[in-house]
C-alpha cells in the first residue's frame, strides 16, 4: 500500500475513500491480461483502495475498464480506443488513452475529449484534493 498509503493515513482523505471495495487479485489479473500495458498505478489503487463511490457519491471509480460503447449511445469513431474507468454522475467520464495511458475527460454534452492528467496517480490525487474542498 506504499503508493497510496498516505491517502488512508490522513483521516480526511480516508473518510472519502471508505466506500471503496478492493478489487480481487483474480479480477486484476484478468484486467492486466485483457488490457496490455494497463498502468500499474491504476492497478495498485484498485488492489489497495478499491473501486466504488468516492466522497459523498461525487465520483464513481469502476472496478474495471469500459469501452465508450458501453456508456454512450452514439460514440464517435475517434473514441473507440478509449478505456473508461470512472465518472462524476453528471455527464463527465474519465478514461485512459491507451496510446500514452494519459487520463482524458469526456464531456457527454458535446462529446468533446481533453487530456487532464499524465497518469492515473496524478488524476486520482487531484480528484481527492478537489473533493476535500
Amino acid at each position: 500500500m506504499a503508493l497510496y498509503g498516505d491517502l488512508l493515513q490522513d483521516a480526511r482523505t480516508a473518510s472519502i475513500m471508505e466506500k471503496l471495495t478492493p478489487v480481487s487479485a483474480e479480477h486484476l489479473a484478468a484486467l492486466e491480461k485483457q488490457f496490455e500495458g494497463i498502468p500499474a498505478d491504476y492497478v495498485v489503487f484498485l488492489q489497495d483502495l478499491g473501486a466504488g463511490a468516492v466522497g459523498d457519491d461525487h465520483y464513481m471509480l469502476y472496478g474495471g475498464l469500459l469501452t465508450p460503447g458501453e456508456i454512450f449511445d452514439d460514440t464517435p469513431p475517434e473514441f473507440s480506443d478509449l478505456l473508461l474507468f470512472g465518472d462524476d454522475f453528471q455527464g463527465w467520464s474519465q478514461a485512459f488513452d491507451p496510446a500514452s495511458w494519459s487520463v482524458v475527460e469526456i464531456d457527454s454534452t458535446d462529446m468533446s475529449v481533453r487530456t487532464i492528467a499524465p497518469s492515473f496517480e496524478a488524476f486520482i490525487r487531484g480528484k481527492v484534493r478537489e473533493l476535500l474542498q
